[in-house]
């Protein structure tokens, strides 16, 4: 995982600011104190995986500034999501990447924990569709990405603890399998929410880069220089660098 840092470009004041790493809660409170002050460029050197709820935080941050998102590594998952697709300005340079996913895929089955726990939870899926909505962008990008990807099997383990202690375990198991496990535990064994854990992967973790003409099919505005691999062999070349496998079209 890439090591988490985030900071200024430069001294305080400066008008950019600088993301190394996964955006959490701490770091994404950073960027947008940031912002505050006066920065009015993210430049992304490498992030990926990062905390949806705080890459949203700190993309409507960026949408209220007016700032752009610069890309010059790999901005995956919810820094491409969360934080490049929204951006009212942004652009990607020589030697960068964007890699998307349907993240909500993987936030399904803890909506569906959350959703138990709090029946007015708004589900990861919906927090998405408003953010991309709001910035004009057609939320069917998203399941473009998983069918580009070619992304189609996906897995999930869940397990708890009976009220007697035994252990349970459920492999493979879908979304709405862990709704209908989730019922059947609140009805007759309660307390076992309390312990119950959830797992996804996926066989095929590979990620979509989009060329600059479908990312503006779906809606993405304010692209400024998008620097797409010319062929194959450049894109394959972009992967091997930054250590991840990329579907690229021409």
């Amino acid at each position: 995982m890439i090591s988490l840092l985030l900071a200024f470009a430069a001294a305080s004041g400066s008008t950019s600011f600088v993301i190394d790493g996964d955006i959490d809660g701490p770091r994404s409170e950073a960027a947008i104190a940031a912002l505050r002050q006066g920065a009015r460029t993210l430049i992304v050197q490498n992030s990926g995986g990062s905390d949806p709820l705080s890459a949203r935080k700190l993309a409507e941050a960026v949408g209220a500034a007016g700032a752009s998102v610069e890309v010059h590594g790999l901005c995956r998952d919810t820094c491409a999501t969360y934080l490049f697709l929204p951006a009212p300005r942004k652009s990607l340079a020589e030697g960068g990447a964007i890699g998307l996913r349907d993240l909500a895929l993987d936030q399904d089955y803890q909506d569906a924990i959350a959703h138990q726990a709090d029946a007015s939870h708004v589900s990861s899926r919906a927090r998405e569709n408003m953010l991309l909505a709001r910035a004009g962008i057609d939320p069917n990008l998203l399941r473009r990405a998983h069918n580009a990807a070619n992304a189609t099997a996906h897995h999930a383990q869940v397990s708890y603890r009976t009220a007697k202690g035994v252990g349970m375990q459920y492999q493979d198991i879908s979304a709405e399998g862990v709704r209908q496990l989730l019922q059947t535990l609140a009805k007759n064994e309660p307390k076992a929410l309390d312990t119950l854990k959830v797992d996804t992967r996926w066989d095929n973790p590979r990620l979509w880069f989009p060329p600059r003409a479908t990312l503006e099919q779906y809606g993405v505005r304010g692209i400024g220089s998008y620097a797409y691999p010319l062929n194959a062999e450049a894109a394959k070349a972009l992967g091997e660098k930054f250590g991840a496998a990329l579907v690229t079209a021409w």
